[in-house]
């Protein structure tokens, strides 16, 4: 199982880097594509409707880090043109 969103969200809070890898090679992003994979599906089948909400957070709030570290990085790379 995932761990505490309540935590991710203070290490995003804190600019964790949501591209970083672990030992497998798993990012934050790839957790994010498996849970919006597994939102769409259950929306797709009748009587499957019910989302955790703190997983629903949890991607939210990755989409949201992970805009930040972008924007960062797009200024941070104009900045010395």
């Amino acid at each position: 199982e995932m761990v505490s969103p309540d935590m991710v969200a203070v290490l995003l809070d804190h600019h964790a880097d949501p591209n970083v890898q672990t030992v497998d090679g798993i990012t934050p992003l790839d957790i994010l594509r498996t849970l919006t994979s597994d939102f769409l599906f259950k929306g797709a089948i009748p009587g499957l409707t019910h989302i955790e909400p703190n997983k629903l957070r949890l991607c939210l709030e990755l989409v949201q880090s992970a805009a930040l570290v972008i924007s960062r990085e797009e200024g941070n790379n104009n900045s010395s043109d």
